[in-house]
C-alpha cells in the first residue's frame, strides 16, 4: 500500500497466495516487516515487502494471528 492502506496490491506471489491474519511494522525501519497467517509461522521482509522469508523456528506450520515489537529492545 502507499496510501495508509486503503488499497492494496500483491507484492510477492508467495505471499499473496497465504491467508495473513496480522502484519507488523518495525518501529524505526518501515523496510522491515514480519507477517503471520494460517499455519504459515512468522514470515520477514527486509525490503518493504518485494519479497519474504519464512523464519526457521518452531513456529512454522502454525497459525499466528498477533505479532508485535518490544518498546524496549525492536530487534
Amino acid at each position: 500500500t502507499t496510501d495508509s492502506g486503503d488499497h492494496w496490491q500483491p507484492l510477492d506471489d508467495e505471499l499473496s497466495s497465504k491467508t495473513i491474519y496480522t502484519i507488523a511494522f518495525h518501529p524505526s525501519n518501515p523496510e522491515i516487516i514480519y507477517c503471520g497467517g494460517h499455519q504459515t509461522g512468522v514470515l520477514k521482509s527486509e525490503n518493504g515487502g518485494k519479497s519474504w522469508q519464512t523464519l526457521p523456528n518452531e513456529l512454522i506450520g502454525k497459525s499466528i494471528r498477533k505479532i508485535c515489537f518490544s518498546s524496549h529492545n525492536p530487534s
